[in-house]
């Protein structure tokens, strides 16, 4: 056994030779390329870099953009085997008693009665089930979308009722065809059933009231749209943690009392003066016979309530139909109007057409939370300065002027460990029957809890993802199981005993010493080792959990280490885009749409598709992740599989490497910001070299003029007269951005496209200024305040370089138009942003302002430091 280990440890650490001398060579062989480049004089041939596309090439990549979004890609359907949505495209179709080792697909347990059992017959010539009238009837008229036909449980939205054949997706086929259970067939203990009409439609309040166990706090954050109070949207903000109401009580009776919602609800409004109760109805009241019939409902069909007593008395003392006292009373009001409107300003188009709006009522609320696992929400300065006074004065809690809340909740928070019970004991109207809970020990085929709830996420109804907290809660729960592995992994290692006896001897003096040190600027990291060392295994820590501040600084290493071997990249882009208007985005989200052959009265009015998107976050995502994964294997023609670039390039040149990090606005719209690497591209010293050869200057004039625009005269159309003064920002957007991109068959595309273009161009590039243009502005607004973006721009007639300085200025026409890249705009319709790399300054710039969003909300030291105290400072006064 030790001469195998031996051999095996003698194998690996010839493995790991043999890998360095190759990272070795690989270096070694860059530098002298790098080397070599430096010293020979450019050739003819390679003063032509970067290449321009052929007009073929981006035809081409149009066109597989156009076809990569058509409704045959992107049309998704229902599996009659997890019942979750996934692609038509990578599903298949099969007759009922066509589908394999059907035994798989049997319940072990008894299904609840709302689950119909059917046995159809089997015909002996095609070997088909034949579905009669009163089958079909059986089926439409069944309670739950879950059936049991000849013994397999399967999802009844999957099944054509006429043909008796349903969708499959590949992966629970490619299972079963292998003789193995699908791991998220329903039969698997995945069954949920759908939700009642018991359960359907109550408000937050009535859902705190009714659940087994509830999450920490919840602040409602509202605001109006367009100035109506009758518009809102939400925030969650807080660690979500998940404490169990009293256990006794728990055992014995609910609903919840109304006096206690306080405890875990809190409305701020931010306006100029509070909205009207009526508003607010739809989100907060509480109405009694709806919790009666809620609770009878579970009572008699969830198992986990079946030992609930209902206090009828309690119930009795509800509001009627009304938003109970203690909410209504403690709601604030924040005439925070500036930051508001800087919040959420934004070159994505959010206009909301206000004569849809309809009267008295509450658009669907935007759901969003900072999991705050590293407590960076207060700033370093506030909490510093707390602890320091709360040092010096006492150590109770509660001061008059504390800016520091605690929620109350119980002693013990509630298990989440293999604890089946515990998201449907919190979320009774996501898990109706009480069946279905992740880590299920008693699942034939294990499913992990990440996995598990990415299925939830998937479900074909869309209750997971609209439900105003459940993707958080679980989220949070994943990040601290990451945090605890880490953890574990750490304090197994050999060093860490001799690190732990160091860390033993900390104590709060050396805490609030070093906190003095902070706020007067004299420390270092050598003042204090032993807090040196913690704060490095607290980093080690939390750099695996997803989300964390240390997670998102390892991005920047990334980005430093693909300069480090791709050199400086050579172009800069951002893509903003627009959720509420794009077809796709209503698709994604349960809208019936032929996005190939839309017509413009079968979208949505504007504050039902604000509301679609504010139901259905996940959906919205997708639609995001979907596009611009497109984008990048058309366009930009990278293939983000196999890592690699196209033979015949893209729109922009052949491409050697990208990088992009993606942002979110206040409303939570997300957009990309990206670098890209050309193949063979020029170090900056290079190019400020080669600029003062004629041919390549006017090959790269060439390129820059190809690649970006700053005006539209070259998109004139005879016959589409364009005044840009004319045109406003919001107008129009819906009707183009639903119309079909042209076909680079066509033989009309050329004016199509120019005609195309112009009209994006204007609604999309045209820059207004917003209150995000003066967010740096020091002192009182006025009017001849500068624009933070530097618009309006000086006008050029023709784009020239100068070769002392190395300025570009490119040709403009329109001092408030945006750059842009006409490709890239008539694919995604919307606002764009494109700038050539040319110095390193301007590498420089970038870098730090991709990496600066990605780490802006790194917790600091002192941060980390002032939470250390509380820990040991609590340590030291534990009785031991």
């Amino acid at each position: 056994m030790s001469t195998r280990l031996f051999k095996n440890r003698s194998v690996k650490r010839c493995q790991s030779e043999t890998e360095d001398e190759k990272r070795t060579q690989k270096l070694q062989k860059r530098n002298l390329g790098q080397s070599k480049r430096k010293m020979e004089i450019p050739s003819p041939s390679e003063q032509i870099r970067p290449k321009i596309a052929t007009t073929g090439t981006k035809h081409h990549c149009l066109a597989e953009f156009k076809e990569a979004m058509s409704i045959d890609i992107v049309d998704q359907t229902i599996c009659m085997i997890c019942a979750c949505l996934h692609y038509r495209l990578h599903s298949i179709e099969r007759n009922i008693a066509k589908i394999p080792n059907q035994h798989l697909l049997y319940p072990a347990n008894e299904m609840p009665s709302c689950v119909i059992k059917l046995n159809i017959d089997i015909d002996s010539n095609s070997e088909h089930v034949e579905i009669s009238e009163q089958v079909r009837n059986c089926l439409m008229q069944a309670r739950d979308s879950s059936v049991i036909i000849n013994k397999m449980l399967l999802c009844r939205k999957a099944i054509n009722l006429e043909t008796g054949c349903g969708i499959i997706c590949k992966k629970c086929h490619k299972y079963l065809i292998s003789n193995k259970i699908p791991p998220f067939a329903l039969n698997n203990l995945m069954w949920i059933g759908d939700v009642p009409e018991e359960l359907q439609e109550l408000t937050l309040s009535e859902q705190k009231l009714i659940a087994l166990y509830r999450h920490s706090s919840c602040v409602i954050k509202l605001f109006s749209i367009s100035r109506d109070p009758s518009l809102a949207q939400t925030a969650l903000k807080g660690n979500v943690i998940t404490f169990p109401q009293n256990v006794s009580e728990i055992a014995r009776s609910l609903p919840l009392s109304s006096d206690q919602l306080s405890e875990f609800i809190k409305i701020i409004f931010v306006g100029r003066s509070l909205p009207k109760k009526d508003q607010l109805r739809s989100i907060l009241t509480v109405r009694r016979e709806i919790i009666r019939r809620a609770l009878v409902w579970l009572c008699e069909n969830n198992i986990l309530y079946k030992c609930i007593y209902i206090d009828h008395l309690l119930i009795d003392k509800l509001p009627v139909n009304d938003i109970p006292d203690c909410l209504w009373n403690t709601l604030s009001l924040a005439d925070e109007s500036e930051s508001h409107n800087s919040e959420r300003s934004t070159y994505v188009n959010n206009y909301i057409d206000v004569n849809d709006l309809p009267e008295n009522e509450i658009i669907s609320l935007n759901t969003s939370a900072l999991i705050d696992t590293d407590a960076g929400a207060i700033s370093s300065l506030d909490i510093t300065r707390h602890l320091i006074r709360r040092i010096n004065t006492t150590n109770e809690v509660g001061t008059s002027d504390d800016n520091i809340y605690f929620i109350p909740h119980g002693k013990h928070p509630a298990n989440e460990y293999f604890n089946t019970a515990f998201l449907p004991g919190l979320y009774p109207t996501l898990f109706p029957y009480g069946m279905g809970g992740v880590e299920n020990e008693r699942r034939q085929v294990r499913v992990t809890y990440p996995k598990h709830i990415r299925y939830f996420l998937s479900y074909h109804d869309f209750r997971f993802e609209m439900n105003n907290s459940f993707m958080f809660v679980t989220f949070n729960i994943l990040q601290r199981r990451t945090a605890c592995a880490k953890a574990r992994i750490l304090v197994s290692r050999p060093y860490f005993s001799s690190q732990a006896t160091e860390n033993n001897q900390l104590t709060s003096t050396e805490i609030k010493l070093a906190l003095n040190q902070i706020e007067s600027n004299l420390y270092n990291n050598q003042t204090n080792p032993r807090l040196t060392t913690l704060m490095k295994q607290l980093k080690t820590v939390s750099g695996s959990v997803m989300g964390s501040n240390q997670s998102r600084s390892n991005y920047r290493v990334e980005l430093h280490s693909q300069i480090f071997f791709s050199s400086l990249p050579n172009i800069f882009i951002t893509i903003n885009l627009c959720d509420l208007h794009h077809p796709l985005a209503m698709k994604f989200a349960g809208v019936d749409l032929n996005i190939d052959d839309i017509l413009l009265n079968q979208m949505p009015k504007s504050h039902e598709r604000a509301a679609i998107v504010a139901r259905h976050p996940v959906a919205i995502a997708r639609f995001f992740n979907k596009l611009i994964s497109t984008l990048l294997s058309t366009l930009v023609g990278y293939n983000i599989n196999k890592h690699e670039s196209h033979p015949d390039g893209s729109v922009l040149g052949k491409i050697d490497a990208y990088y992009g990090t993606v942002e979110e606005s206040g409303r939570g719209a997300l957009h990309l910001h990206m670098l890209l690497w050309l193949v063979d591209n020029k170090h900056p010293h290079e190019l400020r070299a080669s600029i003062k050869n004629e041919i390549f200057r006017e090959n790269l004039i060439k390129y820059l003029e190809d690649i970006i625009k700053e005006d539209l005269s070259c998109f004139e159309n005879e016959n589409i007269p364009l005044d840009l003064s004319t045109i406003e920002k919001q107008n129009h957007t819906l009707p183009s951005i639903c119309s079909p991109i042209p076909c680079p068959n066509d033989v009309n595309f050329e004016r199509e496209k120019r005609a195309a273009v112009s009209i994006f161009a204007s609604q999309n590039q045209i820059h207004h200024h917003t209150s995000r243009c003066y967010k740096y502005h020091k002192g009182p607004y006025t009017d001849d305040m500068l624009c933070g973006l530097r618009y309006p721009k000086e006008s050029h007639d023709t784009t020239t370089i100068n070769i002392e300085t190395g300025e570009i200025l490119m040709r403009r026409a329109h001092p408030m138009m945006n750059n842009f890249n006409e490709w890239f705009l008539l694919a995604c319709r919307c606002n764009m942003d494109i700038k050539f790399i040319w110095s390193g300054a301007d590498t420089k710039a970038l870098v730090y302002y991709i990496s600066d969003y990605i780490t802006k909300k790194n917790l600091s030291f002192h941060d980390t430091n002032s939470l250390i105290y509380q820990a040991v400072e609590k340590f030291e006064k534990k009785p031991r």
